[in-house]
């Protein structure tokens, strides 16, 4: 593979590490106008293929099934090809399958085209992560994780305001192959400039994070314990996710009473929220020696504002929606962070591995707690369903607290190994 021409290798870096994070963001922005966005001509579908709700929920989540059963062998191609093969292959593949979906028709072939092209955005997800840490410096790299997350909900935004559009004056097959071209140009942008870290004295070999000398077992063991208790904590944040943005806003319109535009506009105000709040907060844990430390202070915010919401769900509107934001916010900035620490923590050589694991695990629980929170509240109301948030939370702030220690010292460790 070609790499950047050495006059100074941390020039370099500080140089071409905005490109490279440019380019994946524009890579998992590209995946997210069809993983969510594709929700915004749900309605158009479903006339053109008369199809039922539960038919159209089928087709609608058909690219997040494709999606997580290859997120983790996408992880280790990347581990074994690098960056840069993995997200042009698999963004290729991913506009094949999209344009395929615009010649075919009827439920199965329409859902077995999509989950085909989700199967294949997969690629991006651990490889971009990756390629975003390798480049980064450890001061700057939550800010920089924090940044391209941001894209999924900018991409899914710029989605749901293009695709009516298209459908309306073009029909639903223009659709599908604008966005087959979109990730066509995100391919081609990363074969083009997605490239390896140059080798650096100051950052190590070939300036990847997993460049490090054999730990002592006692290490590994507290760093590999530590891995897996950060994972389960944020598997426990993605229940308090997947409760709030499924349930916000039919709880606005249909247990208070605001029209749907307006529940909406909560809604995506919250969003908006959150996602500056991830860099924030991946800014804040650049800024502090302990990493963890900021996601601790999430979840337990987390923790108060789900019991908060809870109480205000019957209590005064304005409150209620004030705390909707707030909360809303609270529950989608800590995703960079976690995907940060995962990736300093992960085994020499198993980052994409890693990264991949988590998504899977965070993906597959984010595809079920919505029936099971659902079914909780039509029991026990809105009131019992948002105050759940608290209890999943709270579990995951007093896990980050028991790890923090262990987890501190091995990412120490880690960031001395990478200045050797």
């Amino acid at each position: 593979m070609t790499h950047l021409k050495k006059t100074s290798g941390t020039e370099a870096r500080t140089r071409y590490k905005w490109v490279v994070l440019i380019v994946g963001m524009f890579a998992q922005a590209s995946t997210s106008t069809f993983f969510v966005g594709l929700a915004a001509i749900g309605p158009a579908l479903r006339h053109a293929e008369g199809l039922s709700l539960g038919e159209l929920g089928i087709l609608l989540g058909a690219p997040m099934a494709g999606f997580v059963m290859t997120l983790l062998l996408w992880g280790a191609a990347t581990d074994r090809f690098d960056e840069r093969p993995v997200m042009a292959v698999g963004l290729a593949a991913t506009a094949y399958f999209l344009v395929l979906t615009s010649s075919v028709s009827g439920l199965w072939p329409l859902s077995l085209c999509l989950a085909l092209a989700g199967a294949a955005a997969a690629s991006v997800n651990a490889a971009s992560g990756r390629a975003v840490l390798r480049w980064f410096p450890r001061e700057r790299r939550g800010f920089a994780m924090g940044l391209r997350q941001t894209s999924v909900p900018l991409g899914a935004a710029a989605a749901a305001l293009m695709l009516p559009t298209m459908v309306a004056g073009w029909g639903i097959g223009f659709a599908f192959r604008s966005l087959a071209a979109v990730a066509m140009m995100a391919a081609v942008s990363s074969w083009i400039w997605i490239r390896e870290p140059p080798q650096d004295h100051e950052f190590g070999t070939a300036g990847t994070i997993e460049a490090r000398v054999k730990e002592p077992d006692n290490e590994r063991r507290n760093r590999q314990r530590a891995l897996r208790n950060v994972i389960v904590a944020g598997v426990a944040l993605v229940m308090c996710q997947a409760t709030f943005v499924s349930f916000v806003v039919e709880m606005l319109h249909g247990h208070r009473g605001l029209t749907l535009r307006s529940a909406s506009l909560v809604f995506a105000v919250a969003q908006l929220t959150g996602a500056g709040a991830r860099v924030l907060v991946g800014s804040w844990s650049d800024n502090v020696p302990d990493r963890l430390m900021p996601l601790r202070v999430v979840a337990f915010g987390m923790a108060a504002g789900g019991a908060s919401l809870g109480l205000a769900v019957d209590g005064p509107l304005p409150l209620l929606v004030v705390l909707s934001v707030i909360v809303g916010a609270f529950v989608i900035c800590w995703n960079g962070l976690a995907f940060t620490v995962a990736g300093e923590l992960a085994p020499p050589g198993r980052m994409g591995t890693t990264l991949g694991l988590q998504s899977t695990a965070n993906f597959l629980v984010a595809g079920v707690t919505p029936y099971c929170v659902g079914t909780f509240i039509a029991f026990a109301g809105f009131s019992a369903g948002f105050g759940f948030i608290a209890v999943p939370a709270a579990a995951a702030g007093l896990l980050l607290v028991r790890i923090h220690r262990r987890a501190r010292d091995g990412v120490t460790v880690h960031e001395q190994e990478m200045s050797s």
